[in-house]
């Protein structure tokens, strides 16, 4: 059979089995349900709309295909739909326990077919424990619900990752990232956007070029950096290292092991719990710190001006300068700035 003949017989199918036409992305052009064998894994490709993948499901797997035009035209007729559908190749089918998803232009282009082109999007339920690997080149993905590995990619859209139990990679070139509910491990970064993470635990790793950093409710290892933007954080427990080129941090209500670097800004931080180490760094603004200054420190403080009571202090102190142990020391508290230092 050929790839030609395959094509004419999958769109045939769709208007055979499909009872309503979705002209628009609110009802699904064809769907296609899976029931017998579980679906463990699920590989989905599309050049020109968002996938989905839900976890939960009980009582079998299914697909969820919608089409609309990717330009400017608005809406287009099913018949439009179908006849265009004859330019593309699309595959929805099980090969033993994985799940097979893909949608792509018979000319190869991966941006479609022009003006005639269309945005063919994917939303898929799966057992819980399916792992999955998603890509498309000019959409949004969603990944929710599941416990096995995930990997997911997009050069145009945005990613929304919640309730993930295993492994994680996630990689956009063109928009923001919000994580939520994750745990195990988190690789996420986004060439173009912002990222947003809450209530998420293991070992963390966040990168952006180009957008600001808004943490919450993290634990575990946490690696997080920015080349653009501000930082903000907000109970975070463990081992973590914060960094941006470009911008001013927030930290509240921070345990644990703490390293903040800014080449652009200040720094305020509120430290709950000292533990491990502190080093915070301001090429270009100053440090305000709030924390305990009851435990054994090693203290290394430059400033313009380092503004600290000192009690139980054994070491050198000048107004830019404070270096020596406090409390007979212990835990090693680090920090420059090019102008203040202060620590209440």
């Amino acid at each position: 059979m050929t790839m030609k003949t395959l094509q004419l017989l999958i769109v045939g199918l769709f208007l055979l089995l499909t009872t309503g036409f979705g002209q628009d992305n609110d009802s699904p052009y064809f769907s296609k349900s899976f029931s017998g064998e579980a679906i463990n894994d699920v590989v989905v490709e599309t050049s020109g709309g968002f996938v989905k993948v839900y976890g939960g499901s009980q009582s079998g797997s299914k697909v969820d295909m919608f089409v609309s035009a990717n330009n400017w035209n608005g809406k287009i007729s099913k018949e439009e739909i179908a006849e265009r559908l004859k330019t593309y190749l699309v595959r929805i089918e099980r090969e033993g326990g994985k799940l097979m998803v893909s949608a792509k232009p018979l000319n190869g282009n991966s941006w479609g077919n022009g003006k005639n082109g269309l945005s063919i999007s994917f939303v898929v339920s799966v057992p819980e424990a399916a792992s999955s690997v998603v890509r498309t080149s000019g959409g949004s993905l969603v990944a929710k619900n599941l416990d096995g590995n995930q990997t997911l990619s997009t050069s145009g859209g945005s990613i929304t990752l919640d309730d993930l139990a295993g492994d994680v990679r996630a990689r956009t070139s063109g928009g923001s990232l919000a994580i939520s509910n994750c745990r195990k491990r988190m690789d996420a970064a986004t060439s173009g956007g912002s990222i947003r993470a809450e209530n998420t635990s293991g070992i963390i790793t966040l990168a952006t070029s180009g957008g600001s950093l808004n943490l919450s409710k993290l634990s575990g290892t946490i690696s997080a950096r920015t080349s653009g933007g501000s930082v903000e954080a907000n109970d975070l427990n463990g081992e973590c290292r914060l960094a941006t080129s470009g911008g001013s941090m927030t930290l509240r209500q921070m345990s644990g092991g703490l390293e903040a670097n800014t080449s652009g800004g200040v720094i305020r931080a509120q430290i709950t719990t000292l533990d491990k180490f502190l080093t915070l760094n301001t090429s270009s603004g100053s440090i305000d710190v709030e924390m305990p200054t009851n435990q054994g420190m090693d203290l290394d403080l430059r400033g313009s001006n380092v503004k600290m009571d000192l009690k139980n202090f054994d070491g050198q102190t000048e107004r830019s300068v404070v270096r020596g142990r406090m409390n007979g020391g212990g835990i090693p508290v680090k920090m420059t700035a090019s102008q203040q230092i202060r620590i209440n």
